[in-house]
């Protein structure tokens, strides 16, 4: 038979194979293929042939057979003079090999194609540094080694051993390191065995490479802990030998001197590689690896045993981080847990001090109840004391959407009466981890199946010493095992509840009793204003109104005697005139004294002089009017008023005030008033705020000229104005002067009572709060004070007309 039919022969049982195991006979089917087509001289499809064998025995894990693929590509590429070519895939045949562990490969095509590989070969040697565990263990293996293979490996290790090191979560650690153990140690399937919390050692995790059509080659890993005993996936009398021992077991094609360890998992199984490795931290068994390989023999020799001592001992260091870093969450979530139910009894506290709706109260506490020990209702019931403890409904709840809700059903219970009320007056509480299961009356039974519960926590809410009613705590989706710290806190609450219950009734006493006070004191408060208004308008008004009775009287006489002594004068001066006309000559004493007198100039002075006289007269008239319309007494219903009246009469009581003196300039009044209609208004009391509003303009004006130059105020005038009109049937009176303003927070108190920013025995700060009560009170107007800092002070009235 000719060598070429027998290839032929070949190819098709190879075929036929391939197409039922591809991911195993696929790649050589096609190298063989490439091999033909070389001899052949069909160059294309050879190329062809060797990329679909590269491709498929690097996706199926076949990594000798990749390396062998590259490595006849880039001969054939050297045969075809294509020298680039050949150098990736010779160097991609390298790295296989090296990845193998094939050295005497390696060292073959460093001598055979060292002009290929002279890339390589030029690197220097890497300079690790490495954890300091994976270096003092490595530290032999690479001290006399320059070999390029041992770098590699030494590189994937390290890496290998960083992801370890960076992994603290104990489900992905035993992840991570299950696959790289397996990927750097030739074995087909890597387990780890761990202690569990009480002590029970399981299987934690298993990687396995997983061989199916779908998704050949590729790794696969499962964490499911399951006992060792009962774990069909491992030799469990090999695990206990190296648990007992700490030594670690090599295992070839089932042979060893060690009576007693080949068990019925390895006479079935008959894997062909097997070791088993304990983990060590500080002479402490913390976790056993079991590596296998069912194919092949010799996989763990001595070099692959000293990658997975390595990896070990990272792991070692790994494990025991990952459990102090569980238990640290563990406890932080604890204290976090624990902190959330002391806030929230904290929360309950302060409301129950602070809020007398108990409503609010129950409706808060069973919502953080609930949320914090993450249960599906949380209920207050209340006994209707009445009828001896057998009645009674929830009056407050909190539960999820898809439980049935509680509130308001009337629940009978003939079991609890009495009896069980004493025992829950005693402190008693009922934690029933499982209806079903636990010693459970079938009357209180079938209440719990009547609101869906598995698992209930009952504790008393006491008022004095009365049972009051229960706080229920219920589970409906599963049993649950309530905790010694769930149960005291669900009692903290409940005494907290009691506190509220006995604090309710002396809190709305004490609330009604402060109510009353409170308004006994706005009322002092308003009548104190009430009788400073009357005191300080009547003792003005009286004064005010003295002075204008007193100036009335001389002022009548003086300006009737002038009226009348004007027209006599007058006849006098005619006569003297006549009488000088009439006389020749006169005498010389005469003719003299009336040159000493200047007597021409007299007469015509004396007609002038009277005049102003009169004039002088009519102003005092004016004022004394002013004077008599500010002092108004109001009557007891309101009356038409002419608010410009008002404001220049105040004006003018204030002229004094306006003059200029020796530190400033006159103050300038501007006015522009609008066409006001008259409106019913208490004349004096309206004439007092504007009084008190004008005053306190020229206290902020003069405040504002401390430490300034008459030139400076005389540049930028002190002026106060006063603006009127009607918008939207309501009078506008503004009175804005440019002194220095007032912060946001002195205007927000500007109107309260007492409040003031004058110096002590300057102000009472009892004017604007009466300006206001006068304004917002008594004329059903607005008060409105606007003022920007460094720009000036506006106050705004508002009334209707």
């Amino acid at each position: 038979m000719s060598y070429s039919k027998k290839i032929a022969e070949n190819q098709q049982k190879m075929k036929n194979w391939a197409n039922k195991a591809p991911m195993n006979y696929l790649h050589k089917f096609e190298l063989v293929a490439a091999e033909c087509h070389q001899l052949l001289n069909n160059h294309w499809e050879a190329i062809e042939s060797y990329d679909r064998a590269i491709v498929g025995a690097k996706n199926n894990g076949y990594i000798r057979e990749a390396a062998l693929a590259n490595e006849l590509l880039a001969r054939f590429y050297l045969k075809l003079n294509k020298e680039n070519a050949a150098q990736g895939y010779m160097q991609a045949a390298y790295y296989g090999y090296a990845r193998w562990g094939a050295k005497a490969k390696t060292n073959d095509l460093e001598k055979r194609y060292s002009q290929l590989l002279k890339p390589i070969q030029q690197q220097q040697r890497l300079n690790f540094n490495p954890l300091e565990t994976i270096a003092t263990i490595a530290q032999t293996s690479t001290s006399n080694s320059t070999n390029i293979t041992d770098a590699i490996d030494f590189a994937s290790v390290l890496k290998a051993a960083q992801t370890i090191s960076g992994t603290i979560e104990l489900d992905e650690l035993v992840a991570s390191l299950t696959e790289i153990i397996l990927e750097n140690s030739g074995a087909k399937k890597a387990v780890l065995i761990l202690p569990a919390e009480n002590g029970i050692w399981q299987v934690k995790a298993i990687t396995k490479i997983n061989h199916q059509a779908s998704s050949p080659g590729k790794t696969e890993t499962k964490i499911n802990p399951q006992s060792i005993e009962t774990c069909p996936d491992i030799p469990s009398t090999l695990i206990n030998y190296v648990k007992n021992t700490q030594k670690t077991i090599v295992i070839d094609n089932c042979k060893t001197d060690i009576p007693g360890i080949i068990g019925e998992y390895m006479q079935t199984v008959k894997p062909a590689s097997v070791l088993s490795k304990p983990i060590i931290y500080h002479g402490h068994l913390v976790g056993i690896v079991y590596l296998e390989n069912k194919l092949t023999s010799g996989v763990f020799h001595s070099e692959r045993l000293e990658v997975v001592q390595m990896l070990s001992a990272q792991a070692a260091i790994s494990l025991e981080n990952a459990r102090l870093y569980r238990e640290s969450q563990e406890k932080a979530q604890q204290l976090q847990q624990t902190l959330q139910q002391q806030q929230t009894l904290f929360e309950v506290v302060t409301q129950i001090r602070q809020s007398l709706n108990l409503e609010a109260i129950f409706r808060a506490v069973t919502q953080n109840i609930r949320q914090i020990l993450h249960t599906d209702r949380v209920g207050i019931y209340q006994f209707h004391l009445e009828t001896n403890y057998e009645y009674g409904e929830f009056i407050a709840e909190d539960v999820l959407p898809s439980f049935t809700s509680a509130l308001a059903v009337k629940v009978q219970d003939h079991c609890f009466g009495e009896q069980f009320a004493t025992l829950y007056k005693q402190g008693r509480y009922c934690a029933i981890d499982d209806i079903n299961t636990d010693a459970v009356l079938d009357c209180h039974r079938e209440i719990l199946v009547q609101f869906q519960v598995k698992a209930s926590l009952v504790v008393p809410i006491m008022q004095d010493d009365e049972l009051w009613g229960l706080l229920c705590i219920h589970q409906c989706d599963r049993p649950r095992n309530w905790q010694p710290f769930e149960i005291q806190f669900a009692q903290q609450v409940g005494v907290q509840m009691g506190v509220a219950l006995k604090q309710a009734d002396l809190l709305i006493e004490t609330q009604k009793q402060a109510t009353e006070l409170e308004q006994t004191l706005q009322h002092l408060q308003h009548t104190q204003l009430q009788l400073v208004q009357h005191e300080k308008m009547s003792a003005l008004g009286n004064l005010v109104s003295g002075i204008a009775h007193e100036m009335n009287n001389p002022l009548g006489f003086i300006s009737a005697s002038l009226e009348q002594t004007k027209p006599m004068l007058a006849d006098i001066i005619q006569h003297l005139n006549m009488y000088q006309e009439s006389s020749n000559t006169p005498n010389p004493s005469i003719i003299k004294h009336a040159k000493e007198i200047d007597l021409d100039y007299t007469l015509k002075d004396i007609p002038q002089m009277i005049s102003a006289m009169i004039l002088a007269c009519d102003r005092l008239k004016n004022i004394s009017t002013s004077l008599r319309t500010f002092s108004r007494a109001d009557k007891d219903c309101k009356v038409l008023c002419n608010i410009h009246e008002g404001i220049d009469s105040t004006i003018l009581i204030l002229k004094h005030r306006l003059k200029a003196n020796n530190q400033r300039p006159a103050i300038v009044v501007i006015t522009d008033y609008g066409d006001l209609p008259n409106i019913e208004c208490f004349p004096g009391q309206l004439n007092q705020v504007f009084m008190n509003i004008l005053a306190n303009a020229i206290d902020a004006l003069d405040e504002s000229n401390v430490g300034r130059k008459f030139a400076e105020i005389e540049s930028n005038p002190n002026q106060i104005k006063i603006k009127t009109s009607v918008v939207e049937q309501q009078v506008i009176i503004s009175i804005a002067d440019n002194a220095q303003g007032m912060t946001e927070e002195v205007r927000q108190k500007i109107f309260d009572h007492l409040f003031t920013t004058k110096a002590v025995g300057k102000g009472t700060g009892l004017g604007l709060a009466i300006a206001r009560q006068i304004v917002e009170e008594t004329h059903n107007g607005k008060l409105i004070c606007n003022s920007v800092l460094g720009e000036g002070t506006e106050f705004i009235l508002q009334l209707p007309v």
